[in-house]
């Protein structure tokens, strides 16, 4: 994954993990972007963060405006 850009969301709690990932994958689906990586980072007690890996800087910045 040397040439991907990699966003790291807000920080939400583990609760909204389901309805979090949900947003995330419409949001990527009705723009036509394909991750090229996902990861799950948990940030401390109750606390998680999502990395994701994309191909073009240009889809990076629009999800990190939408969910950084």
């Amino acid at each position: 994954m040397d040439d991907t850009v990699v966003v790291r969301t807000a920080e939400q709690p583990i609760s909204l993990i389901g309805e979090r990932m949900g947003l995330m994958r419409s949001w990527l689906d009705r723009r036509g972007i394909e991750l090229v990586d996902f990861d799950l980072t948990r940030l401390g007690l109750g606390c998680i963060a999502f990395d994701a890996y994309f191909r073009q800087s240009a889809e990076a910045d629009l999800f990190r405006a939408a969910f950084g």
